[in-house]
């Protein structure tokens, strides 16, 4: 049932990514193994596989960690829109069902040009890694965008938790302020 519906997504490049991969996603879980395979081809353009990595998220496919970590490698992370819009798909792959052996995939993506690879790399990280990845994040603290900075703050918070945020705190002054309101939101 899925295959029809899969062979005649490249005609439909004008669609909106997310509403297409919500109608992959509404295939149901025996989609899953066909929808990884057209993730995993590198031949397919990006902005398809994007397409496909958005459902696999919907799904909470497992499976497709791995799928998605490899495909991470082959993408320009200092490409164009289409480019940018894969690698953030599949690091949202990763945020949602990666194990940590996945982290070591997102962290070359805190390097990326686009602020949106590198915030959604320092979530991949903090729900995938532990205190190792520790240095990471405190240089994303410093990141230009306050949308990666922030989510680092986040993500140090996921992987040490408390204790750990106040010692970074007080070891970097220049973050502390970003830090404190982490807490006070974290604890409500």
């Amino acid at each position: 049932a899925a295959g029809p519906i899969l062979d005649a997504l490249p005609r439909l490049s004008d669609w909106a990514p997310s509403f297409l991969g919500s109608v992959l996603a509404a295939l149901g879980a025996d989609a899953a193994p066909v929808i990884r395979e057209r993730l995993a081809d590198p031949s397919a353009p990006a902005w398809l596989r994007t397409v496909h990595a958005l459902a696999l998220v919907q799904l909470h496919d497992p499976r497709a960690a791995d799928t998605a970590a490899e495909a991470l490698t082959r993408v320009e992370l200092h490409g164009g829109p289409d480019d940018i819009d894969l690698a953030v798909a599949l690091l949202r792959v990763l945020e949602e069902v990666g194990r940590p052996e996945h982290v070591r995939f997102a962290i070359p993506c805190v390097e990326a040009q686009h602020h949106g690879i590198r915030a959604w790399a320092v979530r991949a990280i903090g729900v995938l890694g532990d205190e190792r990845v520790e240095p990471v994040l405190v240089r994303s603290l410093g990141d230009e965008s306050p949308w990666v900075s922030s989510n680092a703050a986040l993500a140090l918070l996921a992987t040490g938790g408390r204790r750990l945020v106040e010692r970074i705190s007080e070891q970097h002054a220049e973050y502390a302020a970003l830090l404190r309101l982490t807490l006070a939101e974290a604890e409500g």
